[in-house]
């Protein structure tokens, strides 16, 4: 009988259950799916229409918990330090990102920027003696060899493009950012053979920022969302906006992915321009 070595890479994604009392505080079922998946990716009972939308206008992230999860979560901890002088709160949140990274099964993107995320607070107990672009290759080489990479490929590569875009992008305001989403979608929607929305360089961003924003009210209620549950509303009301964009948007704004917008896409990432070839050819051989 040959050994087999455990790892938890391998293991199925642990699966946060809601009480029934949970279910029972929304008023419409399908919002209680909408708002499970937000919180834990569990995608079973959200329709097939708000799926599809939010996979048209490059939001299905929004229902993988991921590192926009993880840095609105993040920020309660950034207020904490605020009420908490010294070092503590930097422990703890150091604490949180390895103990995700190494023992909670499956979310892979997650995994990815609580790594991230632990060495750059790592490197700030050096007194940032290390630059973005070094910290990000050291990120690159631990995942490669020891964590994600070889158990989901095609996430890691996207993730590895949209949080070099974040990390190495330099200084971003919301327009610099959107484009270079934008760019980042381009890429992917040309190695998937999908068209694309132009007008999802604004609407994209803004659904995105939205999110981001009430993610941690979202969170927050689910300690006392039986005497009170607002995150219905928000959920019922984000997902009729998703599905009535995409409408919207597919009737006059679909375009095809042409080789001259590969290229400006490359040029407008000219920061992350080997991740953006790398993940060109990570992808032609997986495919």
């Amino acid at each position: 009988m040959k050994h087999q070595r455990y790892s938890y890479n391998r293991s199925k994604p642990f699966k946060f259950n809601f009480s029934r009392r949970i279910k029972r505080a929304f008023k419409e079922k399908h919002n209680f799916y909408i708002y499970r998946s937000f919180l834990t990716g569990r995608k079973r009972g959200v329709s097939k229409d708000l799926k599809k939308a939010l996979t048209n206008l490059n939001l299905l992230h929004l229902l993988t918990p991921s590192g926009l999860h993880l840095s609105s979560l993040l920020l309660i901890i950034a207020l904490m330090r605020k009420r908490f002088k010294g070092p503590w709160p930097k422990r703890v949140e150091l604490i949180i990102c390895l103990s995700i990274y190494f023992f909670l099964p499956g979310y892979y993107s997650l995994k990815r920027v609580a790594l991230l995320r632990s060495l750059f607070i790592a490197n700030n107990y050096f007194k940032n003696h290390f630059k973005s672009l070094q910290i990000f290759s050291i990120f690159l080489i631990i995942d490669i060899m020891f964590g994600t990479f070889q158990y989901s490929k095609i996430s890691f590569a996207y993730s590895v493009l949209f949080l070099g875009i974040i990390f190495l992008g330099g200084k971003l305001n919301f327009i610099k950012l959107s484009l270079l989403f934008f760019s980042g979608q381009v890429l992917i929607a040309a190695i998937n053979d999908q068209q694309i929305s132009y007008l999802s360089v604004v609407v994209s961003p803004i659904l995105t920022w939205i999110f981001t924003l009430a993610y941690p009210l979202l969170f927050l209620n689910l300690f006392f969302i039986k005497i009170f549950n607002y995150s219905q509303y928000f959920v019922g009301l984000f997902s009729d906006i998703v599905i009535f964009l995409n409408i919207w948007l597919s009737k006059f704004s679909m375009i095809d992915i042409t080789w001259p917008l590969i290229i400006v896409a490359i040029i407008i990432n000219r920061r992350t321009l080997y991740l953006c070839i790398g993940i060109i050819t990570i992808n032609l051989f997986i495919y």
